[in-house]
C-alpha cells in the first residue's frame, strides 16, 4: 500500500471497530466537543459521506478509553477504505473483496492485478468494473 495512502472511516465503521452501536458514537462525539480530547473532525472530502481519517480516529480511541475493543489499532484496517473514493467506488472495492473472499480493504494491497493510482485501474487501464468481466 502507498505510504501515502489516507485511510478513512465512516461513523459506521467507528463504531463496528469500537465495537459499540451507532448512537454512542454521536454521544461521544457530542459530548466531546469543547473537551481535551475532541473526537476527530472530518475530512473536507465527503464524496462518499462523512469520512474520518483511521489514525487520527484510532489514536482518539486508544487515549480515550473507549469502546469495547481493545485490538482497536490492529483491527483499524479492516474497517478503514482509501480517501477520495467516491461511494460507487466503495461498493465496487466491497465486491471485489467479498469475490477475493476476503472482508477487508487490504485485501486489495494484495491482489497483483491491481494497482492504486487514484480512481481504481487495473494494469490494463482500464475502470475497476472491466474486472467483473
Amino acid at each position: 500500500m502507498p505510504a501515502d495512502l489516507q485511510l478513512t472511516l465512516s461513523l459506521s465503521d467507528i463504531a463496528r471497530l469500537a465495537q459499540v452501536q451507532r448512537p454512542v458514537l454521536s454521544m461521544w462525539r457530542r459530548r466531546s466537543i469543547g473537551s481535551d480530547a475532541p473526537f476527530p473532525a472530518p475530512l473536507d472530502d465527503v464524496s462518499a459521506g462523512e469520512r474520518f481519517d483511521a489514525e487520527d480516529v484510532v489514536g482518539w480511541l486508544e487515549a480515550t478509553g473507549r469502546g469495547n475493543n481493545r485490538e482497536v489499532r490492529s483491527d483499524a484496517p479492516a474497517h478503514t477504505a482509501p480517501a477520495g473514493l467516491s461511494l460507487r467506488d466503495l461498493h465496487q472495492v466491497n465486491g471485489l473483496t467479498a469475490v477475493a473472499g476476503q472482508q477487508s480493504w487490504p485485501v486489495m494491497t494484495r491482489l497483483p492485478r491491481f494497482a492504486y493510482s487514484g480512481p481504481f485501474v487495473n494494469p490494463s487501464g482500464e475502470g475497476i468494473e472491466s474486472s467483473f468481466r
